[in-house]
């Protein structure tokens, strides 16, 4: 078990491609945080994703990301990065799908999940 997996809770997931506005969504790996029952995201087109042994994942992580947000969202004093539940989606090639990482909080909400 990896150390995401042991800090997330793990969901897999068939890759599939949705239609939004008669357009075709790009699969993305990112992450996000949940804020008030908000989700937060920030992704990269999977064909965009860095490689990551058996994942393509995004770049950026949740230390990165969280200034940028809690400046979009004009928090004054932001708490540390890992303050608000967090999560991340890998897209893992052999598979061919995706592999949802959730805080444990995050598992007992069903709507979030």
């Amino acid at each position: 078990m990896s150390q995401a997996d042991e800090r997330f809770g793990a969901i897999d997931e068939h890759a599939s491609q949705e239609r939004v506005s008669g357009q075709s969504a790009l699969p993305q790996a990112g992450i996000f945080y949940v804020i008030d029952a908000a989700i937060y995201l920030e992704g990269t087109p999977v064909l965009e994703a860095e490689d990551d042994g058996e994942f393509k994942t995004h770049p950026n992580g949740h230390v990165e990301y969280w200034p940028l947000l809690a400046k979009r969202l004009n928090i004054v004093r932001p708490l540390s990065y890992d303050y608000y539940p967090q999560g991340r989606m890998n897209y893992a090639k052999t598979e061919e799908s995706y592999r949802l990482y959730l805080d444990q909080c995050l598992l007992k909400d069903p709507t979030i999940v």
